[in-house]
């Protein structure tokens, strides 16, 4: 990684064109969402709030938001008594809580077949496992993942619950299908001979139906859950549960901060309009492309940072809530920053096993290529999921490519040779801003399905203007640079701290 050596005034530079850009792009996207002040369309918008109407087009946050503010709350607290009563009394007893929680939640909201289907879920992976086969597990787990999920989807009108319902359990179903793997597969590399008896599937139980992270996430992956499973009780202190407090209170902040953007900017419903949107010129399309991936990135930070605040709270060890993805320029950062769980599993679990130590490129390719294979399946299997899987392959792929090719004998022979450092570091940033364009022109077809995918590419790639095109290149060039510095920082920043 280029060090951080270049002069204080271009970083300023960069920094403030990378600020002004953004600010100006969202102006234009601001002044587009003025078409819909006097325009009703379908659900779109909720009642005018003091002349303003609300975006309500993002389906996800519609549906998450309350849940997670209005319906999960009185069992979290239930959660959170019950489990700690009972690692008081005696800690064997909590993987049973922890699973009594959630089931007796899905009885109440979702009613007793759900809770049958979530069971026989387990007791499934619970069967496969019995069978030792680390192959088998995959065998079988993958094709029941996507059993599952359409199986809910072909039987679910028969329950006569409503779509937000249904929503919340084929997220859970997935959610689900990962814990029961990591468990698995951690249990078969720790302990194969102890694959038999109840204490295994109540130890499945305890974690795979965990209550705060069952629904909406964020993964733990079972190393950083198992061994804290049984420990003791510990006594409540005032710094515990203020740290508690204060967290759900940045991610309530950013929460009200999320809900308010949705009365200003009509970044989704401008989705199914892109054809206007692509005729109000290039920065109006190049703002909606950066708000879309800020508010899903917002929308992530708030349903991951209070889901993972009530796990840290419990004693578990949550990952992080997603970076800001406006700081991130690598395609392979931004996997391994924004989803930190998901990226724990397919590493460990997929990745790492394929390349099986080796660095051969080849191999690391086919390995890649697995992965995200399984991310395609797991997310779903749509058309604009499969493209926004192969795209985003293609750019991690390029990214250690050139990684690759930057650490080679012949390439830091010719760099020392021809390279200062300085323009070593605007060279990486030069290479990186094409690819760090493909990643928002992929994210449209994972948020907004293939035909706005397919309009907002044509457009920047082969109809829009070509000085559209170059300021578009340049903008992204002073944010590779922003982002190289940011991340030179955390770096300097992280050694002082170890080193104290």
């Amino acid at each position: 990684m280029p060090s951080s050596n270049l002069p204080v005034y271009e970083i300023i530079v960069y920094g403030f064109v990378w600020v002004a850009a953004i600010c100006y792009s969202s102006y234009n996207v601001y002044l587009a969402g003025k078409l819909f002040d006097h325009t009703a369309i379908g659900d779109d918008f909720s009642d005018n709030w003091h002349g303003y109407k609300k975006d309500m087009a993002d389906y996800e946050w519609t549906t998450w938001l309350p849940f997670l503010l209005y319906t999960m709350p009185p069992w979290v607290a239930a959660h959170i008594a019950l489990t700690q009563v009972t690692r008081w009394i005696s800690p064997q007893g909590v993987p049973g809580a922890q699973s009594l929680i959630t089931l007796l939640f899905i009885m109440a909201h979702f009613g007793p077949a759900c809770v049958l289907f979530v069971i026989t879920q387990v007791v499934v992976y619970y069967l496969i496992l019995r069978l030792k086969s680390v192959a088998l597990v995959w065998l079988f787990g993958v094709p029941f993942l996507l059993v599952s999920c359409f199986g809910l989807q072909e039987t679910w009108e028969h329950t006569g619950k409503s779509d937000h319902q249904f929503t919340m359990m084929l997220v859970s179903t997935t959610w689900l299908n990962l814990h029961c793997i990591s468990f698995s597969l951690e249990t078969l590399a720790s302990a194969p001979s102890k694959t038999t008896g109840t204490r295994m599937f109540y130890d499945l139980l305890g974690y795979s139906l965990y209550f705060p992270t069952y629904f909406l996430g964020p993964f733990i992956i079972y190393t950083n859950f198992g061994p804290y499973m049984y420990r003791s009780f510990e006594r409540w202190t005032v710094e515990r549960v203020s740290t508690f407090v204060l967290s759900l209170l940045r991610y309530l902040l950013w929460a009200a901060v999320t809900e308010a953007s949705l009365y200003f900017l009509y970044i989704h419903a401008l989705q199914y309009h892109m054809t206007i949107v692509a005729s109000l010129g290039d920065w109006t399309l190049y703002g909606l492309g950066y708000l879309m991936g800020q508010f899903f990135c917002l929308k992530y930070v708030v349903v991951y940072g209070l889901c993972g605040s009530v796990a840290n709270f419990d004693g578990y060890i949550a990952p992080p809530p997603p970076k800001c993805v406006a700081r991130i320029h690598l395609y392979t950062d931004m996997w391994r920053y924004f989803d930190v769980g998901f990226y724990l599993f397919i590493h460990k679990y997929i990745y790492t096993p394929l390349c099986g130590g080796q660095k051969k490129t080849l191999r690391r390719l086919m390995a890649s290529a697995m992965c995200f294979g399984f991310v395609f399946l797991w997310h779903g299997v749509h058309l604009s999921i499969f493209i926004w899987s192969v795209l985003n392959f293609l750019g991690v792929s390029l990214v250690s490519f050139s990684i690759s090719l930057s650490n080679t004998p012949t390439f830091k022979d010719w760099q020392k040779r021809n390279l200062s450092e300085a323009n070593y570091r605007r060279l990486t940033a030069l290479v990186s801003a094409p690819v760090f364009i493909l990643g928002p022109a992929s994210s449209f077809y994972f948020f907004s399905g293939i035909n706005t995918g397919n309009t907002f590419v044509i457009h920047l790639f082969f109809i829009g203007s070509w000085t559209g095109m170059v300021a578009l290149l340049f903008v992204s060039y002073c944010m590779c640079q922003v982002s190289i510095e940011i991340k030179q920082w955390e770096k300097i920043n992280n050694q002082k701290l170890k080193s104290h």
